[in-house]
């Protein structure tokens, strides 16, 4: 698989792959428990099915898709087990993954965009 990363908060670097640049899930899920000393969820192959079903989720996808000018379909991408996420719905996993996760992407965004604050 091509791969390649992404730095973000405090050297922390995001897995992504190299076509379209989307995020590899479980790479995503992977940092957020190994960063944060939480334990592996014996869901761990089913949690972005499980937030895929939220209410919530649905309407965000909808609006993003919307705002890219893309299918809901077009948010994912997927070959074999490898599944890759849009961007910005990667920020939105990573945040409902965990709020200490959800915490360090913030911190990325006011360091990196000042203009924010």
């Amino acid at each position: 698989m091509k791969s390649k990363t992404i730095p973000i908060h405090d050297g922390t670097t995001i897995p992504i792959h190299m076509s379209g640049d989307y995020a590899l899930v479980d790479k995503l899920y992977d940092l957020a428990f190994e960063k944060f000393n939480l334990k592996p969820s014996e869901l761990k192959d089913k949690t972005y099915v499980i937030f895929k079903k939220r209410r919530s989720i649905k309407l965000f996808m909808e609006v993003l898709a919307e705002s890219e000018g893309l299918e809901i379909d077009a948010l994912e991408q997927a070959r074999g087990k490898t599944k890759r996420i849009h961007p910005v719905l990667a920020i939105r996993y990573c945040s409902w993954l965990s709020a200490k996760f959800e915490v360090f992407i913030y911190h990325f965004f006011l360091e990196n965009y000042p203009s924010l604050r």
